[in-house]
């Protein structure tokens, strides 16, 4: 089977708190949770917190770095590739075939107090024909994030 390759250039970048590349967005949000994060880890990290907010992922094995999926919602497919795993979280970047260029981050972090948060970040763009459906998908994305916070509530 042939991988298609990558189609965004900052592999790594939500990582961080860097700004968006020019032409790209950036959306963020975090959630405060009320699990531990024993609890929490296992939905990130077996891509539940995908599939819990209504996506197909072709593989409910534990996330590495490399592993390249097939996440669906319905007929949109979008191959993805884990850019990169840390203890709290992971980030995977779009392939070619995916509606939008970027990277989206899924990790918990815990504050100064104590606090467990869930950190969803993602930089992207529309490629192709989808720019046509920007605004759509901006609504869609928006909603998927907030989602993933609720998902995440509930671990």
């Amino acid at each position: 089977m042939t991988v298609p390759a990558a189609n965004f250039p900052f592999a790594g970048i939500t990582l961080s708190e860097a700004p968006a590349p020019p032409g790209y967005r950036l959306v963020s949000r975090r959630t405060l949770l009320t699990c531990s994060f024993e609890d929490a880890l296992p939905v990130l990290m077996t891509w539940g917190i995908k599939t819990r907010a209504g996506f197909r992922v072709s593989s409910s094995a534990p996330v590495a770095v490399g592993d390249v999926l097939e996440v669906r919602l319905g007929p949109v497919r979008e191959p993805v590739r884990v850019a990169w795993v840390t203890s709290a979280g992971f980030g995977y970047e779009t392939l070619v075939g995916h509606p939008l260029a970027g990277e989206e981050a899924f990790l918990l972090e815990t504050d100064s107090l104590g606090r467990l948060w869930f950190v969803n970040r993602s930089i992207s763009r529309p490629v192709g024909a989808w720019r046509l459906v920007a605004w759509p998908l901006r609504l869609a994305q928006a909603f998927f994030v907030r989602r993933y916070g609720r998902v995440m509530e509930s671990s």
